[in-house]
């Protein structure tokens, strides 16, 4: 059994700062774990928490979650922190991720060109979640193998929406015909561990 961790980037709505292409993008990345080295890598997490944050006596919020993009802005915690001790945190983190067998998976999405071919800016999430699903699913039928898909915020009311906006884009005339999704087990999780609640 492998399980997809799926994360995006960027936001659904186009850029009014034109002189910026970056915010012309909505990226969905997920990162491929066999379930055996899951809990080599919660083992490596917990270290990283204890030695990096407890043993330096900076207090963490019940619902602390490492993030590289609060550790880069120096929020809190890490605004407690000096800088080599965030650079230790970070390089922690990225050996972790290095030593355990993973896969990769990234879908960009160009937001205007996506508005002129579909017209509906809503279904940019749904569009690139569809197009990592059918890389998963690849994987899996390359291993022979079921998944599982946690999404880092993937609460009632975004599954609700993401399931209509699935729903039309399939039903778009032109729309391409995605591969059937028979490896991957159940609904997709919400990966929030302080608001979980599995389907």
């Amino acid at each position: 059994m492998y399980h997809m961790y799926v994360d995006e980037s960027g936001d659904e709505g186009m850029s009014i700062r034109r002189n910026n292409p970056g915010t012309d993008w909505f990226t969905t990345g997920g990162i491929i774990v066999n379930e055996k080295n899951i809990a080599q890598f919660d083992h490596k997490h917990d270290l990283i928490i204890k030695e990096c944050f407890i043993n330096n006596n900076v207090v963490l919020p019940k619902s602390f979650k490492l993030h590289y993009h609060e550790l880069r802005r120096k929020s809190p915690p890490y605004n407690k922190m000096s800088i080599n001790q965030c650079k230790q945190v970070a390089d922690r983190m990225f050996d972790a991720i290095n030593t355990v067998d993973c896969k990769l998976v990234s879908v960009s999405l160009n937001k205007s060109s996506h508005a002129a071919q579909y017209g509906d800016l809503a279904m940019i999430r749904a569009y690139t979640l569809l197009v990592a699903l059918e890389r998963f699913q690849y994987f899996l039928e390359d291993h022979n193998d079921q998944g599982k898909v946690i999404y880092e915020r993937f609460n009632r009311s975004i599954r609700h929406r993401m399931e209509i906006d699935m729903k039309n884009l399939k039903e778009i005339p032109g729309f391409p015909h995605l591969a059937d999704l028979g490896n991957i087990r159940g609904k997709i999780i919400d990966g929030n561990p302080f608001n979980r609640v599995d389907p």
